[in-house]
């Protein structure tokens, strides 16, 4: 049947009008990287997907068949990622179709994924969020087309701040209770308990809670600057599967009570650490990491140096995103904690290095948690 089918002379280009862009940036970049696709005969159509697919290429039909999940391609819209996400998609799609790359789920040495063609099971839970953006798009093209064996310098990076003198500025603990968000409503409950914060969240979604960090001043730090955010999390519920506590910055608008844009860091009893801009469709990446303590307390810790964020757990340097692209703005520092997940904190410590700028404004003194939204850290693919 394939053979007949390719006895054809006829061109077949059959692509829903939202994708066309993206199928003529696959072959320009195929023809950039040396690779000829004779035949281009394709069609890509629209439809609702199950089993949580965001895409599907029917790799034995001819010519190439596509489907796209319309739903996740909407919800891709106005997204800060929305051109590198839905490029990742159709060049995956694509990939199958017109290189015959199949799954690989090789792990560069800090945890990305080798290739943008991950997928199916994947190990330990991860899911196959591709930080396909900055300076890592670049290296994700070139293997995709050409397979190449090298190992991006970003992959194997450890960076040294050992010269650097960071002032801490800030240092909550539970006994001064000026810093917290304390009360009991429908959506949480949070309290001091044996000089500890717990924060149990009571709803589906993650939350971010704000810290008052005036500490009694009317200036505090402006995330433009460089700074060192830390704290000490415990994840205390037993049946967290999904990502549990974490710390975050953005800038925090008042009366509404939203948050425009949150960078973030939030890990799981799973060993999972998720990192990413809550303005973007998911988190940048799923990491397994065995550094997270799943019964114990972990320092969590995001640095910003210039243009680019440091990850570290309990100390240990894990992961380093640039912020081309991405807005960082805001004043407002605090926890994040998943659905129906509690968390208890003994401490939440600030500090700046290089130039110090300070903004008048923060999260106010009666800064209300704030819900995440359902797709928060959900990924389809």
């Amino acid at each position: 049947m394939l053979a007949s089918c390719k006895e054809s002379s006829t061109d077949v280009h059959k692509v829903d009008p939202e994708f066309e862009e993206y199928v003529q940036r696959f072959f320009a970049c195929a023809e950039k990287y040396g690779v000829t696709i004779p035949d281009k005969n394709i069609v890509m159509v629209s439809k609702i997907l199950s089993s949580g697919k965001a895409g599907l290429c029917y790799m034995e039909r001819y010519p190439v068949y596509i489907e796209i999940d319309g739903g996740y391609w909407m919800a891709l819209s106005g997204a800060p990622n929305e051109d590198e996400s839905k490029e990742d998609l159709i060049f995956h799609e694509m990939g199958h179709g017109f290189l015959r790359r199949y799954h690989d789920n090789t792990e560069l040495k800090n945890g990305d994924w080798k290739t943008i063609m991950c997928g199916d099971q994947l190990p330990h839970g991860r899911a196959a969020n591709i930080n396909y953006r900055g300076m890592r798009r670049d290296y994700y093209l070139k293997e995709l087309f050409t397979q190449t064996t090298e190992v991006p310098a970003w992959s194997t990076y450890v960076p040294d701040f050992s010269h650097v003198t960071e002032t801490e500025i800030f240092n909550a603990v539970p006994s001064d209770e000026r810093y917290w968000r304390i009360g009991n409503t429908d959506n949480y409950n949070a309290r001091i308990e044996d000089g500890l914060y717990i924060y149990t969240n009571k709803i589906d979604n993650s939350q971010y809670v704000p810290l008052t960090t005036t500490s009694g001043s009317s200036s505090i730090l402006d995330v433009t600057g460089d700074f060192c955010l830390e704290a000490q999390i415990k994840f205390s519920s037993t049946t967290i599967t999904e990502p549990s506590g974490g710390i975050g910055f953005s800038n925090y608008s008042t009366p509404e009570g939203s948050i425009n844009p949150l960078h973030y860091a939030q890990a799981s009893k799973k060993k999972l650490f998720y990192l990413g801009e809550s303005d973007c469709h998911a988190p940048f990446v799923y990491l397994y990491s065995e550094l997270i303590n799943e019964d114990e307390y972990n320092k969590m810790t995001i640095r910003k140096n210039k243009d680019t964020l440091f990850y570290y757990i309990n100390d240990t340097f894990v992961y380093h995103n640039d912020l081309t692209g991405l807005p960082i703005k805001g004043s407002s520092f605090g926890l994040l904690v998943g659905g129906h997940c509690d968390i208890s904190v003994k401490s939440v410590t600030l500090k700046t290095s290089g130039v110090t700028k300070c903004a008048s404004d923060g999260a106010p003194d009666n800064a209300q948690p704030v819900d995440l939204g359902p797709n928060f850290t959900i990924f389809k693919k």
